[in-house]
C-alpha cells in the first residue's frame, strides 16, 4: 500500500530534528500540514525528485504515445526544419495547432517513425546532441533533437506517425476530496528520497548550503536506490555469464553488415 505524503512530512521533521525558530517560531514545527508554505515545499521537493527519477529513467515515470500523422514539411528545402512544442506544431514554413508534445513531458528518452496511413514496421530514429544535418528531405525524419523543451525534426516530405518514449511529470499534490497531505505518493518505497529533498529545501531556506549540499546528495544516493528496485533482477534470454564473455568494442554503426572488429 502507498504512503501518503505526511509520512514523508514526519521523516523530513525527524531528521531536521522538528525545530528551525526561525521558519516556525510557535511550535517549532518544521513542517507541518497546516503550515501556508509546506504545500509548496512538499511539491517542489516533489517535482525534484521526478526530475533525477526521469534522469535515471526510472519506469515508474515512463509512458508512451503515438503522434499520428505529423504533417509533412513545408517544402523540400534542407534549410528548413520542423518543430514539435507544448504549444503546436512548425513545419518549418507554416504553424498549425497540432501535433503538440504531451501534458506534463520532462523529457523524451526514444522516438521511433512510419509512413502515416500504413501498417509498416516503426523504424528507430537517432537521436543528436548539437544540431540536425541540413541535408536534403526524405520520406522519413531518421534524427530528432531536444532543445529547450522543443522537439525539432528535419522535416519528412510525406505525413509520420512517431512513436514517443517519454517521461512524465506526475501531478502535485493538491487539495480535493482528500487533503493534500494525506493523498498518497504514486511511487512506492519513495520516503528516504523525497523527505531529503524537502529538507534540502528547508536548508536552502535557511541559508544552511552546507546541510542542502547533503541533504541533497543522500536524496539523489536514495533515488538511485528506487532506481536498482525497478530494475534489479531483470530476466534476459542471455545469462549474465555470457555478457562476459562478448566482445565489447565495435566499429562505428554504419550500417547492417557492420562487423565488431578486435583491437
Amino acid at each position: 500500500m502507498p504512503d501518503t505524503l505526511i509520512v514523508a512530512i514526519n521523516a523530513a521533521n525527524t531528521r531536521l530534528n522538528g525545530r528551525v525558530e526561525t521558519l516556525q517560531p510557535i511550535g517549532g514545527q518544521i513542517v507541518g500540514n497546516t503550515n501556508a508554505f509546506s504545500q509548496q515545499i512538499c511539491n517542489d521537493a516533489w517535482r525534484k525528485m521526478q526530475n533525477r527519477l526521469a534522469d535515471l529513467r526510472y519506469s515508474g515515470l515512463q509512458t508512451e504515445t503515438v503522434l499520428l500523422a505529423v504533417p509533412p514539411a513545408g517544402n523540400a528545402d534542407p534549410m528548413n526544419q520542423a518543430a514539435i512544442s507544448a504549444t503546436g506544431y512548425f513545419d518549418g514554413v507554416n504553424n498549425a495547432i497540432t501535433p503538440t508534445l504531451p501534458a506534463g513531458l520532462i523529457q523524451p528518452y526514444e522516438l521511433n517513425e512510419r509512413p502515416s496511413g500504413t501498417t509498416n514496421l516503426f523504424t528507430e530514429m537517432d537521436r543528436l546532441l548539437w544540431a540536425l544535418p541540413r541535408v536534403p528531405k526524405a520520406n522519413w525524419n531518421r534524427q530528432w533533437l531536444w532543445r529547450n523543451n522543443v522537439l525539432y525534426l528535419p522535416g519528412a516530405l510525406v505525413a509520420t506517425d512517431i512513436s514517443l518514449l517519454y517521461a512524465q511529470l506526475l501531478a502535485d499534490f493538491t487539495d480535493g476530496t482528500v487533503p493534500w497531505f494525506q493523498q498518497p505518493i504514486p511511487i512506492i518505497n519513495c520516503i528516504d528520497s523525497l523527505a531529503d529533498y524537502i529538507c534540502r529545501e528547508i536548508a536552502i531556506a535557511r541559508g544552511d548550503q552546507p546541510a542542502a549540499i547533503a541533504f541533497q546528495q543522500s536524496a539523489e544516493d536514495n533515488a538511485r536506490l528506487i532506481l536498482n528496485q525497478d530494475s534489479a533482477g531483470g530476466k534476459s534470454i542471455v545469462k549474465n555469464a555470457e555478457y562476459q564473455k562478448m566482445a565489447d568494442k565495435f566499429t562505428p554503426k554504419v550500417g547492417p553488415d557492420t562487423e565488431p572488429v578486435n583491437r
